[in-house]
């Protein structure tokens, strides 16, 4: 199609200035971040620059890395970590203010009671989908065995059926198999 005119009937639809995508083939190797690499992703921006949080990076980087780590998951374990950040401070204001604070209609519950147990929903709820709780790994491995065992049923499938199909070699003669 290169260097062709667009026909009359093209140009009359509207579609003869559209340009043939050209496609483009997948990347050698794949965004995998390997446990190495993980050491050298930087703390983002959005979380401060603390000692406990540089840890908790790290340690939630080289636990994804131990199974798989993209460049996508990122988003989500910075998530977690800005969950567990908020989590951390809720908790210390609830520590340092009780579990009733004054308020000029009375005294009421800590609001910050709520949030500090939103956080650890949303943390919880994280590390299920990046495999991080022991739950999430137990599940893993049971999909992992159910996969590896219904492969196994249809690489024995497939060879059954081939085998009822093809007949045998035997000293480079066909041998009827029967």
């Amino acid at each position: 199609m290169k260097g062709r005119k667009p026909s009359a009937a093209a140009k009359k639809r509207g579609t003869d200035r559209h340009k043939q995508v050209a496609k483009v083939a997948p990347p050698e190797h794949p965004s995998l971040i390997t446990a190495q690499q993980a050491d050298q992703v930087p703390l983002p921006a959005q979380l401060p620059d603390t000692g406990p949080v540089r840890e908790l990076w790290r340690l939630l980087l080289r636990g994804v890395a131990q199974t798989e780590l993209r460049e996508s998951d990122l988003p989500l374990l910075e998530a977690m970590c800005v969950a567990k950040f908020r989590h951390f401070k809720a908790g210390l204001y609830v520590k340092r203010r009780g579990m009733m604070v004054t308020t000029p209609q009375g005294k009421i519950r800590n609001p910050m009671l709520q949030e500090e147990r939103e956080q650890a929903v949303l943390y919880d709820r994280l590390s299920q989908r990046m495999g991080l709780s022991p739950e999430a790994r137990v599940r893993l491995n049971l999909m992992a065995v159910a996969g590896a065992t219904l492969l196994g049923s249809l690489q024995k499938a497939q060879k059954e059926a081939l085998d009822e199909e093809m007949p045998d070699v035997v000293d480079g003669e066909w041998v009827e198999v029967g």
